[in-house]
């Protein structure tokens, strides 16, 4: 018989997953960058529906793609059946230095800083002569200092591990604690949006304000709109 992965997380632990992936750090991070690039609240929400179409348009493809080719191994089988083994082997490669790793790193590094802002844990930190001891430049990229705010890359360097751990107790094990920081999460932004109509001085008006540092420059405005973007897909 044929074998392969073994379909043991049901229905609503996939759905959580998938809802818990969607609902990450990109929406409790990303908007105030957002606003801020754009300087207008209807330019912010026209980049917020224009990312979510493009994104629809990928999530269609992919899940036609899944249809034809319905194999274990997500894109990587996709790319190999499409495009030929370089590409697939590129992509994993791709997927392992840079693209998973870092949305891994950057998450977890999200939930270090949030941790520390909302709660009265006071993290360690170096002298800034210690933290700017060591540096080191990626061209194009900047300048890095690996000692500068060690609390909060110490909490990172422990979510990653201990989610790590989770993962490696089992698939079952791991998607139920998927399901608890998928809940969490709906439950803050549930939060959030109460809080928002019942305790703040809100006003339709700010839906059509600007921001005093907002340019109808044509240039400005399409920066400011690419960069949006960018945030927008982090959080889609």
């Amino acid at each position: 018989p044929k074998r392969g992965l073994l379909p043991t997380l049901g229905l609503y632990t996939t759905l959580a997953i998938v809802v818990g992936a969607v609902i990450g750090s990109g929406i409790f991070k990303k908007p105030a960058v957002m606003a801020e690039v754009t300087g207008s609240p209807e330019l912010m929400l026209f980049v917020w529906v224009l990312a979510g179409v493009l994104t629809l348009f990928g999530a269609l493809s992919n899940a036609e793609v899944a249809s034809m080719i319905p194999e274990t191994g997500g894109q990587y089988v996709y790319f190999d059946k499409m495009y030929g083994k370089f590409i697939a082997f590129m992509y994993g490669w791709a997927l392992l230095a840079v693209i998973q790793t870092g949305s891994i790193a950057s998450i977890a590094y999200v939930f270090a800083e949030y941790s520390q802002e909302f709660s009265a844990l006071v993290l360690p930190r170096f002298s800034k002569d210690i933290e700017q001891s060591i540096t080191f430049t990626i061209p194009f990229i900047g300048k890095f200092f690996p000692l500068e705010n060690i609390g909060v890359k110490a909490i990172t360097i422990g979510v990653i591990l201990f989610l790590s751990f989770v993962n490696y107790l089992g698939v079952r094990f791991g998607g139920r604690i998927s399901v608890i920081f998928t809940v969490a999460k709906v439950l803050a932004i549930l939060v959030l949006v109460g809080f928002g109509f019942a305790y703040s001085d809100g006003s339709v008006v700010n839906l059509s304000t600007d921001a005093v540092s907002f340019s109808s420059d044509t240039k400005i405005m399409f920066a400011g709109i690419v960069g949006a973007l960018s945030a927008a897909f982090w959080s889609y």
